[in-house]
């Protein structure tokens, strides 16, 4: 009833997605899949359906031409989503310590956390870091609203009350996360992140390039955390690999949402 001239998708995982642009193909409509996280295994992912998947860096790139996929139905445009990080705070520091009952002495650091799942590793972590220096800690628990148990069993572990990551990112030190895009977006936002990893299937070795800050043992993790607050050269070693990542990463400096556009009437013009 309404003539398309292009379909924008988030995802062809899902069965709707995948039909409209599979129907949208046999019409001759041009779609564009965005990549809805960090390919951090192919789930999700392959098969390759949209006329063009929308990337968020060359490692993507890289990893889609390696399966075979044509250079032409590929292009890095990031994601919309994460031109948040352009926009001002919401709410100023102090503002911030106090509304989440933060000690203003005390560096703050986020965990991103997913459930349960790995609870007894983020243990760990928190337990070594409390030995040796004290934090802020923030948990931001995915995908659940509720306080993650660990807020329960540590003084200095808080719960982040609702607020957004674009929220918690100007107002903490850094950010420590599992294999998730938040790693991803915590570093578009000028935060240093550290990533506590694990073998699974499939695992694509996303964060492998941020070299010491990403570890398999969470003591091991937590030292390195503590030796950035504490040393000069493992700041200066951090931020060295966290502009080298993004650079293989996440490359572009322009607004995704404008790269989207121009691709979009691109494909118009193309088709048309």
């Amino acid at each position: 009833q309404v003539k398309i001239s292009c379909i924008v998708v988030s995802t062809t995982h899902s069965f709707i997605s995948r039909i409209l642009a599979v129907v949208g193909s046999s019409k001759g409509i041009p779609s564009i899949c965005m990549q809805h996280g960090i390919i951090s295994s192919e789930l999700g992912y392959i098969p390759k359906i949209a006329t063009v998947d929308a990337l968020y860096g060359q490692y993507e790139k890289d990893w889609y031409q390696q399966l075979g996929i044509d250079e032409n139905a590929l292009e890095i445009i990031g994601h919309p989503r994460f031109d948040q990080k352009y926009r001002q705070p919401r709410m100023n520091r102090n503002s911030f310590y106090q509304r989440l009952g933060l000690n203003h002495n005390r560096k703050t650091i986020m965990i991103a956390v997913r459930g349960n799942e790995d609870i007894a590793r983020w243990r760990k972590f928190i337990q070594t870091l409390n030995n040796k220096q004290r934090f802020n800690i923030l948990i931001k628990n995915y995908p659940s609203k509720q306080p993650h148990q660990l807020t329960k069993e540590f003084s200095n572990v808080l719960d982040t009350k609702g607020f957004g990551i674009y929220d918690l990112f100007p107002h903490v030190n850094a950010v420590i996360t599992y294999s998730s895009t938040v790693g991803l977006e915590a570093m578009l936002s000028n935060k240093i992140t550290f990533v506590l990893n694990k073998d699974f299937p499939g695992a694509t070795g996303y964060f492998q390039g941020l070299g010491d800050l990403m570890q398999y043992e969470p003591q091991q993790l937590a030292e390195k955390v503590i030796a950035y607050f504490t040393k000069d050269d493992s700041r200066h070693y951090a931020e060295k690999k966290r502009i080298e990542f993004l650079h293989h990463a996440y490359p572009s400096k322009q607004k995704s949402i404008d790269r989207l556009h121009e691709l979009v009437n691109r494909l118009i013009v193309k088709e048309g």
